[in-house]
C-alpha cells in the first residue's frame, strides 16, 4: 500500500471591523463604541505532521 502526504486544513479571517457584543460600565459612566466599516482578509492554511505549512491570503 502506498503512502500519501496528509495535510490538515483550516480557514479563518482577520477584520479591521470591531465587534463588541456588550459593554460593561459603571452606573454614572457614559460609554460609546464607535464603529467603522473595515476590511476583511481571508486566510487558508494547510499543515502536515512534519510541520510543513502552506498558507494563502485573499482580500
Amino acid at each position: 500500500m502506498g503512502l500519501i502526504d496528509l495535510f490538515y486544513g483550516d480557514e479563518s479571517h482577520v477584520s479591521s471591523e470591531s465587534h463588541v457584543p456588550y459593554g460593561l460600565q459603571f452606573p454614572d459612566e457614559e460609554v460609546a463604541i464607535y464603529l467603522e466599516k473595515g476590511y476583511k482578509t481571508n486566510i487558508f492554511g494547510i499543515i502536515n505532521r512534519s510541520n510543513v505549512c502552506r498558507w494563502e491570503t485573499h482580500p
